[in-house]
């Protein structure tokens, strides 16, 4: 059972490390705030990504044209 909480933490290290620079530098350049990039940590793995990737899919964007 330690192990797997440990295996979990280390998995949430790593996807901040890789994820959460270049999401945040997207969220802050889309108008966004950064602190979004955030969403990728929720637990489990995919369920943050799915959420970052809906929100910056279907939200209006601050500094986009409108289509």
């Amino acid at each position: 059972m330690e192990q797997m909480f440990a295996d979990e933490i280390v998995r949430l290290i790593v996807a901040a490390i890789i994820f959460i620079p270049p999401l945040w530098k997207i969220f802050k350049k889309a108008g966004f705030s950064p602190w979004g990039s955030l969403l990728v940590l929720i637990p489990p793995f995919g369920v943050g990504v799915l959420v970052v990737a809906l929100v910056l899919g279907y939200k209006k964007w601050p500094n986009g044209k409108e289509v």
